[in-house]
């Protein structure tokens, strides 16, 4: 068990949605959750603000992509946008919460092979994937511990 208190919310960030993965409080236990749609930054900051207090997370993992020689590419920079904005609203809120990057390069082919495997269609897997790609960052996140 992980001794800082506290769930864990991770996020796969996108354009247009993202999908959300939370820990139990004791860090132990992954649990898919929704897909957000993308409605504008000032949506997104509420969203989040509200999320974090009600569940009680103390620290937002948000998947940042990269090329995969490490290279950062047109949506890194708007995902470290996103954090920076995210970091400074809990800030301004003084909410105890950090916000971390973590590096996502591999968690789209990765949940698009598991979801390939169970046989779905890309229409189905369009629906699954955002969720699935924030469970894979955050149980990667739990194992590195």
């Amino acid at each position: 068990m992980n001794s800082s208190p506290g769930r864990v919310l991770a996020i796969d960030y996108g354009t247009k949605r993202l999908g959300l993965a939370i820990t139990d409080p004791d860090r132990t236990i992954v649990f898919p959750r929704e897909v957000v749609q993308n409605q504008g930054e000032n949506f997104l900051l509420d969203f989040f603000e509200k999320y974090c207090v009600e569940n009680r997370v103390t620290l937002v993992l948000v998947g940042v992509p990269y090329h995969e020689d490490r290279r950062e590419n047109p949506m890194t920079l708007v995902t470290r946008n996103f954090i920076q904005k995210l970091s400074e609203r809990f800030a301004l809120r003084s909410l105890q919460i950090a916000v971390e990057p973590r590096d996502e390069s591999f968690t789209s082919g990765e949940s698009r092979m598991i979801l390939d495997e169970l046989g779905m269609t890309p229409g189905e897997q369009k629906e699954h994937k955002d969720v699935l790609s924030a469970v894979i960052i955050l149980r990667g996140y739990l194992d590195s511990l």
